[in-house]
């Protein structure tokens, strides 16, 4: 028995009911794919492939991440001389030495 839809009211008004088939013997249980290491299921290949591919990605991230701080710091350094000079300039008519 399928449930009424719900916004058919009929004489009762109470929780659907529902039909529900339930067999309590385990006798087609079957236990999870994931065995000891003999097994070779899609799901078990599709996992070995995304843990290489997470690790393979996470080391090229933090490649990327060194080598744009190198060139995040060669970048800086010239602003930041600029600032240095323009407020010892600023601050004393000339140069500082060094």
């Amino acid at each position: 028995m399928k449930p009424p839809p719900p916004f058919a009211r009929g004489k009762s008004d109470h929780f659907p009911m529902v039909e529900v088939c339930f067999q309590g013997d385990f006798s087609d249980w079957r236990s999870s794919s994931w065995s000891d290491g003999d097994d070779d299921s899609p799901a078990r290949r599709f996992s070995r492939f995304n843990c290489e591919l997470l690790r393979e990605s996470q080391s090229e991230r933090q490649r990327e991440l060194v080598v744009f701080g190198v060139v995040m710091v060669l970048s800086a350094w010239p602003v930041l001389w600029m600032v240095w000079s323009l407020i010892s300039v600023l601050l004393h008519g000339h140069l500082m030495p060094g």
